[in-house]
């Protein structure tokens, strides 16, 4: 309430009465909250936006010069004689350049843009499965509590990806309680949620209004503020001197990933409550167990045509392609795809496709492979995720994808199972 007034004066100075004018300013109040709620989220859109496009360039460039590495370093170890002094050194190479390749991952799932081995699982089964190790991991200060729904909780997703969800946020929480005495309770459900539910941080795009399996993990640690809170999924933001800051970014990577989302709530000193939600299932589907055969020494014949503008990564491609038994043909973008593509036509048996390459990209050449010969197999390959390729390409959803960088034995399951050959 805006009060204003205005005194009325005799002539030997005393005051003969006021005027009071008033406004009712709780509606302009409201605007203005409402106001600052949607900048707020408008920024937080576009910040996400830009780590996502930022993040996704990154783990492209990386995983094409990872391609390259990781092939010669396979290339070389399989070569290698028996006892060789190199050998050592070749696995730790190998090792390294699998952490590169762990870290290219993690930028990706923080922007959603990276999924495992999608099937249905039970939250509440995985989480029982875990009891273990989550006791194991909490100190003896800490009591842990466990109050799962047993009626099942179904929904997609990779179970590895789950149990870094849940690991993170129990270290989280135990970080939190620190060297007092302290309780983290981690409990599994289902609930319906509407839009309403994700209407604050940390959810910038729109959700379906439906069931959500939900895991919750709650501390009675020291708390947050709200300044800290508002920080406390960017990646790399750390309150912790040992802290490397992607925790929770990793967590809210996970969740966005199969549209899901997050909510945090905190007082300073009096804790906080973690809750990850992910789309339920309609119903818990019955897994086919397929029976697989073994990729070990397996080899294939014909003639491939690999195209891939990276001359590393079409020269390691080509060994690798070759070590499984194949001729070899290759093309360094599109234009030139397309004309050894008429060189070999007929006895080509698969053509290894990069998706993004200068003049013409693989999309195009694609395309063009489907009207003029839909009787040769396309694998595509990128450094990009399959989602990230299946978000700008939709009709590319059903074609058979390897992404870099791959391992010998990945190949050789891809072509494998693209050609249906036992």
């Amino acid at each position: 309430m805006d009060v204003l007034y205005q005194p009325f004066f005799e002539k030997d100075g005393s005051i003969s009465g006021v005027l009071l004018v008033s406004h009712d300013i709780t509606g302009r109040k409201r605007d203005e909250e409402e106001r600052l709620k949607l900048e707020a989220h408008v920024q937080q859109v576009q910040k996400y936006e830009s780590l996502n496009v930022m993040a996704g360039s990154i783990a492209h460039s990386f995983n094409n010069l990872l391609m390259g590495v990781l092939g010669n370093l396979e290339l070389a170890a399989g070569n290698l004689a028996a006892g060789s002094p190199a050998e050592r050194n070749i696995i730790n190479a190998d090792k390294a350049a699998r952490r590169v390749a762990e870290l290219s991952k993690l930028m990706l799932t923080y922007v959603g843009q990276g999924q495992g081995d999608v099937r249905i699982i039970d939250f509440s089964l995985l989480v029982e499965n875990m009891k273990g190790i989550l006791e194991a991991t909490v100190p003896k200060n800490i009591r842990l509590k466990f109050n799962l729904d047993s009626r099942g909780v179904p929904f997609n997703s990779d179970a590895a990806q789950i149990r870094q969800v849940l690991m993170n946020l129990v270290t989280n929480a135990v970080e939190a309680v620190g060297d007092n005495e302290g309780v983290i309770t981690v409990t599994t459900g289902i609930r319906f949620c509407n839009s309403d539910d994700f209407n604050g941080p940390f959810h910038e795009q729109e959700k379906m209004e439906g069931n959500y399996v939900y895991l919750e993990v709650t501390d009675n640690g020291v708390g947050m503020g709200p300044e800290t809170l508002s920080r406390a999924l960017d990646p790399f933001f750390t309150t912790r001197f040992k802290g490397r800051g992607m925790g929770l970014a990793s967590v809210l990577g996970i969740a966005r990933s199969y549209k899901g989302g997050i909510t945090l709530h905190s007082t300073p000193g009096q804790g906080t409550q973690a809750t990850v939600l992910f789309p339920a299932v309609a119903e818990a589907v019955k897994e086919i167990q397929k029976k697989t055969h073994s990729e070990e020494n397996w080899t294939g014949s014909g003639t491939i045509l690999l195209v891939d503008d990276e001359e590393m990564v079409l020269e390691v491609g080509k060994e690798m392609l070759e070590e499984l038994g194949f001729f070899v043909v290759t093309a360094v973008d599109g234009v030139d795809a397309l004309e050894v593509f008429d060189l070999y036509r007929n006895e080509l048996v698969c053509v290894l496709l990069d998706v993004t390459m200068p003049r013409m990209g693989g999309v195009e050449v694609y395309h063009y492979l489907q009207d003029h010969d839909q009787q040769v197999p396309v694998i595509l390959c990128s450094g990009y995720t399959e989602e990230q390729i299946a978000e700008r390409f939709r009709e590319l959803l059903t074609v058979p994808f390897i992404g870099k960088p791959f391992r010998l034995p990945e190949l050789a399951a891809k072509i494998r199972a693209t050609l249906a050959w036992e």
